[in-house]
């Protein structure tokens, strides 16, 4: 697996990086540093992002990693017994938020970015009782201040002959 960084001139490759495992749904901020979450499993092994940060591998668990903007490893942390599918950040880093599938429903959780505390929980909203097929998007506004989400419900439809 490779991270690659590209031109946005002309796309030439800056850097490339090898990664330990997939990373999915990169968000850069205003630094130039960046966030990636993934999905990992406990054959996975420990995760080894070099500069020192590791993560060992739990089943169906997401992975928050911070990247600075040469494609160093800043931190990196496994969150919640939950498949990560869409993360989303403020301009300037101080709202992370993520949403995910565990067993029957999805939920959304914030992640903590400051110094110290990176890659703790703030807190988790599920979709009970909002929705039949849980959040489907995420959004946080660039000062930081809300997390959105858009959630499906399925209405029953009549046939007619």
């Amino acid at each position: 697996h490779n991270l690659r960084k590209l031109a946005a001139a002309d796309g030439a490759v800056m850097w490339t990086k090898a990664i330990p495992h997939t990373l999915h749904s990169c968000r850069a901020i205003t630094d130039g540093s960046f966030f990636c979450g993934w999905t990992m499993a406990a054959s996975d092994g420990t995760l080894d992002f070099e500069n020192g940060i590791t993560v060992d591998g739990v089943d169906d668990t997401a992975g928050i990693i911070k990247y600075n903007g040469a494609g160093v490893a800043q931190w990196a942390k496994a969150t919640h017994t939950t498949s990560f599918s869409v993360l989303e950040v403020s301009h300037d880093g101080t709202l992370l938020a993520y949403y995910g599938r565990a067993e029957s429903s999805t939920q959304v959780s914030r992640i903590d970015t400051s110094a110290g505390n990176e890659g703790n929980i703030l807190w988790t909203d599920t979709d009970s009782g909002v929705g039949t097929h849980g959040f489907r998007d995420i959004a946080v506004t660039h000062d930081g201040r809300e997390v959105l989400v858009s959630m499906a419900r399925s209405v029953g439809v009549r046939a007619t002959r």
